[in-house]
């Protein structure tokens, strides 16, 4: 035993020892990046500063002709043309985001809790070739797929640094793109009645893309997700011990409205979806919120289903918010008789996306999710712990302070659809992005 607890300290430590490389990695990556560009620009204002002294060009040609030079830099970087940066640095981009976060939960006969928990996520993203790319990144958080946070607590315990996501992506053409690994969801899901927004599934998946009109897009995912690899197990948890795995099919359509500038009025993205299971039934899988119905210690049905999502939104000019939108998820599962169904309504106005100082969103949703509608692994966990067979209220509000740093208040006010239980659960996150 004492064996088995050195190895997954020493696995830890070998986390915890990539993660700083990392970090040092990308502090090199962009004290590099900065201190080349400063270097150039410096070099640049002094020749200036000589042909205006020598009266060559006014104070204000000077002026125009560095904002012009700094605007060039712009476009080559972003085109991977640069001149005196690396080829590889250009051709990688490196993104993150830290969130503090307090939070409250109360449920009925448990003792309310407050806990401070924290994120902190960082990716990196490399054209390695010609169509090919590469990408992964470092998260916060245990072995939950459904969460990325750590608890502050245990006499200042170090905390722990998983694999986020990792994986290869090619694309032949403009219409399609291929990816393998672990990755970002490529599902079409304007809400996360069916989906936790930290999970990232495993596998492979192909997306198209094919803008039929200007103002009209269509798109598709296929995915082929695996779940367990159960060949090593001596003691399955059930009679099935086949690996089990799902496959997606999602096309859908994204039609908009403009005026005669072409700014867009108003958007309409939607999708119907299939998401398929096999050898799902009579096992049960890690991470369960035990709330789907067991029989002999297995699932009891399958849970072949079918999803819609929908969101339409406005930009009216002039308006007093320039964003107005609703969003709807609804899910069927044919194979149980009762409690086979979940939905979700929502709305939100403000800015379509806080980002800026001083931008604001408002958003709120109601939803009902059926004790055997879904598996039980993917909902947020959150809203009552990731359970099926609740329903209930989330409320949030996000304000910008400065450019990529806000705050947001969520607030969730849930229930089970059978049984007594109540949960309020109050979140008040910091959030600062790079």
């Amino acid at each position: 035993m004492r064996s088995f607890e050195k190895r997954v300290k020493g696995i830890k430590d070998i986390l915890n020892i990539w993660f700083l490389i990392a970090i040092m990695v990308a502090t090199i990556f962009f004290v590099l990046v900065a201190t080349t560009r400063l270097s150039h620009a410096n070099e640049v204002e002094k020749l200036l500063d000589k042909l205006v002294e020598k009266k060559v060009l006014t104070p204000a040609e000077a002026q125009q002709v560095l904002v012009e030079t700094r605007e060039e830099e712009r476009k080559k970087i972003a085109q991977q043309k640069h001149d005196i940066l690396p080829e590889w640095i250009q051709k990688t981009k490196l993104t993150g985001d830290f969130r503090l976060r307090e939070q409250y939960e109360k449920r009925d006969s448990i003792e309310e809790r407050w806990r401070t928990r924290i994120r902190l996520r960082l990716g990196v993203e490399s054209q390695v070739a010609d169509k090919f790319k590469v990408g992964f990144g470092l998260a916060t958080g245990g072995t939950d797929p459904r969460s990325t946070n750590q608890t502050l607590g245990d006499t200042f315990e170090g905390k722990n640094v998983n694999w986020d996501f990792a994986y290869g992506q090619y694309t032949p053409f403009k219409w399609l793109t291929l990816v393998g690994g672990k990755f970002k969801n490529p599902l079409f899901s304007p809400a996360d009645l069916i989906w936790d927004t930290d999970i990232n599934p495993e596998g492979g998946y192909a997306q198209f893309n094919y803008n039929v009109l200007d103002y009209l897009g269509l798109f598709a995912n296929v995915g082929v997700f695996v779940l367990d690899e159960r060949h090593n197990e001596t003691k399955p948890p059930a009679k099935n011990r086949q690996d089990p795995f799902m496959y997606v099919f999602q096309p859908g359509f994204e039609w908009k409205i403009q005026d005669p500038d072409l700014k867009d009025l108003a958007k309409l993205k939607a999708s119907v979806a299939y998401y398929g299971f096999s050898q799902v039934k009579d096992n049960v899988l890690d991470h369960s919120s035990k709330t789907n119905t067991l029989f002999n210690k297995g699932l009891k049905y399958d849970y072949d289903v079918f999803v819609t999502d929908a969101q339409l939104g406005f930009m009216p000019q002039g308006f007093i918010v320039p964003y107005l939108g609703v969003f709807g998820q609804f899910v069927y599962n044919p194979d149980p008789p009762k409690g086979n169904t979940g939905w979700l309504l929502g709305g939100m106005f403000g800015a379509e996306k806080v980002s800026e100082k001083g931008q604001w969103q408002v958003k709120y949703n109601y939803r009902r999710l059926g004790r055997d509608a879904v598996l039980d692994t993917f909902p947020d966990s959150d809203f009552f712990g990731g359970a099926t067979d609740v329903r209930g209220h989330e409320g949030i509000f996000e304000y910008g302070i400065y450019k990529n740093i806000s705050v947001t208040l969520d607030y969730y006010n849930t229930q089970k659809l059978h049984g007594p239980k109540h949960e309020d659960l109050f979140q008040l996150d910091w959030n600062l992005k790079f």
